[in-house]
């Protein structure tokens, strides 16, 4: 099961996901500013349609304040565990690998607390398949010189912490082998 650029919080179960104060600060804003957020999506959407498409009436909406940007990826709180990962509930899972991290660490505020969002996630799914010694290889963020990349040392230590803080938790370090000018490093024999 994988979504590229996808959040932590889309692929934890709710009443996991909600356990954690930011998450449940950020999914509570983006109900109270729905409306505008909304409004938001669909001018960026049309926005993106007619740069696409080279249209001359291409007009990118004035951006959003920033805690209502990053309210703005907690709308989907726990969107992907319910359409991809709950359908595979009732099957055997022998253990999990999750390389992600990049798009809660494009914020400060959600790169800081990834470990505290990796206990929820870890914890959701275990739960939900009744597996507590179900083996997760974390695959550490690599090295990407990039300032979209300036919080990703937040995310890397949050999936150590998550690493040896939990049960059968392993963390695959990749940040070494990485390119970093490529935000997808070429070297996947050495991260397999």
């Amino acid at each position: 099961v994988s979504r590229g650029g996808s959040a932590i919080q889309s692929w934890t179960p709710k009443d996991f996901a909600l356990l954690n104060p930011a998450t449940r600060y950020y999914a509570n804003l983006f109900q109270k500013h729905r409306d505008q957020i909304n409004v938001f999506n669909q001018a960026s959407d049309q926005a993106r349609l007619a740069r696409e498409s080279c249209r001359k009436d291409a007009v990118t909406p004035a951006r959003l304040p920033e805690d209502l940007a990053l309210a703005n990826r907690f709308g989907g709180v726990a969107s992907l565990y319910d359409n991809f990962v709950e359908p595979l509930a009732p099957f055997a899972v022998r253990g999990v690998i999750w390389y992600q991290g990049e798009s809660n660490g494009d914020h400060l505020e959600t790169a800081r607390v990834y470990d505290t969002m990796l206990h929820d996630l870890i914890n959701g799914w275990l739960a939900r398949w009744a597996q507590p010694q179900m083996p997760w290889f974390l695959v550490q963020l690599p090295g990407w010189d990039s300032p979209y990349a300036v919080h990703w040392p937040w995310v890397r230590q949050g999936q150590l912490i998550a690493s040896r803080s939990l049960l059968h938790v392993g963390m695959i370090p990749t940040c070494d082998s990485g390119d970093s000018a490529n935000l997808h490093p070429p070297q996947k024999r050495e991260v397999g």
